[in-house]
């Protein structure tokens, strides 16, 4: 009986991935955002909304520190301005660290002074939907210009998915 001769290993070549510059476009200013219209709205500002009619028009307009995923699963929170965050071992704080470079429509840089403003506008009286998170919101504090501490009043599991709703934006 004759038996086959044994395979031998051989390493076959693999392709090395090379950096490719991506071409960055100009910023174009100004122009028209087409929308599609299905009610009247109050106005673009998000806080103060009080019906879902509105948002169409604004929501696209905005960041969040947090949003819900939108791909599947869609009831997950994800980061929008925010890059990552923590929760203290005690659940009462949290603190969102931003992402670098992100710039307002006139190419100012966004500050967690910008964040903070914006939370404790939306817990004033008159912010129906963004003001949900006031029952739980105790107040927040800018670190550094991109970090913010956002301290609770209790320990909440609904605090991040209502501050992820599509009213709290920032202003």
């Amino acid at each position: 009986a004759t038996t086959a001769p044994k395979p031998t290993a051989t390493t076959a070549p693999v392709a090395q991935p090379t950096a490719t510059a991506v071409p960055v476009a100009p910023v174009k200013r100004g122009g028209i955002i087409t929308m599609q219209k299905h009610a009247d709205y109050s106005n673009l500002d998000p806080h103060p909304s009080q019906h879902n009619t509105s948002a169409p028009e604004w929501a696209a307009m905005y960041n969040q520190i947090v949003q819900y995923s939108e791909v599947a699963p869609t009831n997950e929170i994800v980061p929008d301005l925010a890059s990552k965050w923590d929760l203290s071992d005690d659940g009462l704080v949290y603190t969102f660290n931003l992402h670098d470079n992100v710039k307002w429509w006139d190419g100012t840089d966004l500050t967690s002074e910008d964040v903070v403003f914006s939370l404790n506008r939306m817990v004033e009286e008159g912010m129906p939907r963004s003001g949900l998170i006031g029952p739980y919101y105790d107040r927040s504090d800018a670190l550094d210009s991109h970090t913010v501490e956002v301290r609770l009043k209790f320990p909440s599991g609904a605090f991040l998915f209502l501050l992820g709703s599509n009213y709290n934006k920032i202003l």
